[in-house]
């Protein structure tokens, strides 16, 4: 396997095990800070990232639907290496 391809997956299989540890504690606060070290250490390196919620981020469907949205616009604007926008 070429090494981009390697680091990529080695990435998002990382962030994968950060996101199954942390379901049980999670908090706002918490979702932002990973996601900002995650996106911002992928830009650092070069290595493509995608990134989706995988569950148990709470029973209020609007609630989830918020930190997921909240998620991909702080992974957004770390990859970029800006400040995220403040939606919520």
């Amino acid at each position: 396997m070429p090494p981009p391809r390697r680091a990529a997956i080695t990435a998002f299989y990382a962030f994968c095990r950060e996101v199954d540890d942390v379901v049980d504690e999670t908090t706002d606060a918490g979702i932002a800070a990973r996601d900002t070290f995650v996106a911002s250490t992928a830009r650092a390196r070069g290595i493509p990232l995608a990134s989706a919620m995988g569950g148990g981020y709470g029973d209020d469907i609007m609630a989830v639907a918020a930190r997921h949205a909240a998620s991909m616009r702080t992974c957004a604007a770390a990859y970029l290496g800006c400040a995220p926008p403040k939606f919520y």
